[in-house]
């Protein structure tokens, strides 16, 4: 195995976790910031 295709397989590892890992933090991110949302609203109702 050359190191030229090893860096190549390095490449596919790498592209392969940011295929998997992207949509997962993306999907955090709006439950995150959806539930943020919500907490502000529900104070927003309590406080006023």
């Amino acid at each position: 195995m050359s190191y030229g295709a090893c860096m190549l397989d390095g490449r596919k590892i790498i592209v392969l976790l940011l295929l998997i890992c992207y949509p997962v933090v993306l999907i955090w991110t709006i439950l995150y910031c959806n539930s943020l949302v919500v907490v502000t609203f529900f104070l927003e109702i309590l406080y006023s």
